[in-house]
């Protein structure tokens, strides 16, 4: 599978897709079948934040994302879950203090099972579905 993924990000580069027909020659583009058959599509340039591109190629979906991605806007902005002053906030500094530091990774990982649903519902303002 590996060589099918190379093959086709070479055909990619040249402006092709596997079945021979031109593509639009828009750089930085990778494109590669997956193991369940379906086409991916990822931006990646040097110095840039990549990502998927979803839609088909030429889509108005594809060209925002493409656009996007090659401005460096990023397409979707993350919400902020720790925000100062918030619930939220209040677990990220206890993550980050030396009391949680010092706990044994078993502790660490039964604390986040108790917190972040915490948190989660914090943000969202419901529960997390079970």
């Amino acid at each position: 599978m590996r060589c099918h993924a190379n093959m086709i990000y070479c055909l990619t580069r040249r402006g092709m897709t596997i079945e021979g027909s031109p593509m639009a020659r828009l750089p930085y583009i990778k494109e590669y079948t997956d193991d369940c058959g379906i086409r991916r599509r990822y931006f990646r340039r040097k110095g840039f934040k990549g990502g998927a591109l979803p839609g088909r190629v030429g889509s108005s979906e594809f060209i925002a994302a493409y656009q996007a991605y090659v401005a460096g806007v990023p397409a979707e902005t993350k919400v902020e879950r720790s925000a100062k002053g918030t619930f939220g906030g209040l677990i990220a500094d206890y993550y980050r203090s030396i009391e949680y530091a010092n706990l044994k990774p078993s502790s660490k990982q039964l604390y986040r099972y108790a917190l972040e649903p915490l948190r989660e519902h914090q943000t969202t303002g419901r529960r997390k579905p079970a």
